[in-house]
């Protein structure tokens, strides 16, 4: 892999892209992965840590 900072500005910008692209999907793939083993996704509470003991 190579560093962003190596990359020239061309391909800079298309790694960009291609992130800002893939970026909605993936989330929604890890909501649904998430929602399936009965995680809440969808409220600030979501983002609290958990303490199991």
């Amino acid at each position: 892999m190579t560093p962003y900072l190596d990359l020239t500005k061309a391909k800079a910008e298309a790694a960009f892209q291609e992130y800002l692209e893939e970026r909605g999907p993936a989330l929604g793939r890890l909501r649904g992965a998430l929602e399936a083993d009965g995680e809440e996704t969808r409220t600030p509470s979501c983002m609290a840590p958990r303490i199991h003991g």
